[in-house]
């Protein structure tokens, strides 16, 4: 168990099956912030690390970063399945889909030009390109300068 900013995280192994490390936290109401055993806690996981193998999804990376017009965000499926790629802002707001569904099984690229799903320009600033596919989620920050 560790502790920080009053919070107290506990491991609890893999119980939602799904190759991820879940964790516990525990916070007010607990003495000390400590995980009490025996205490109610709703919980969710905390992906610690993704297991890279057959049928992994990653976000490679994003060029050019920083950049002006537009970048190009790659990623491989060497299975392929379902996917979302998205962009959002630092306060983690959902500012452009740029992939939602089924791809085929390779190295994909997708183009963003710096604009919101309404078709507008946003402002400059650092964004985050996150990638979910299965229990995999993987996130990389982009840059846009004007």
């Amino acid at each position: 168990m560790s502790r920080r900013d009053g919070l107290s995280v506990a491991p609890l192994g893999d119980i939602s099956n799904d190759r991820i490390n879940d964790f516990i936290v525990g916070a007010a109401g607990a003495k000390d912030g400590a995980v009490v055993k025996g205490a109610a806690y709703a919980y969710a996981y905390i992906p610690t690390a993704v297991e890279v193998g057959e049928g992994a999804r990653s976000l490679l990376r994003s060029a050019p970063n920083p950049f002006v017009g537009a970048t190009v965000v790659s990623f491989e499926a060497p299975l392929g399945g379902v996917v979302a790629l998205r962009v959002h802002d630092v306060a983690g707001r959902l500012v452009r889909t740029l992939a939602d569904g089924i791809i085929e099984p390779g190295r994909h690229e997708v183009s963003w030009d710096g604009r919101n799903d309404a078709g507008v320009p946003v402002g400059c600033g650092v964004y985050f390109c996150t990638l979910e596919a299965g229990a995999l989620r993987d996130c990389r920050k982009v840059a846009l300068v004007r």
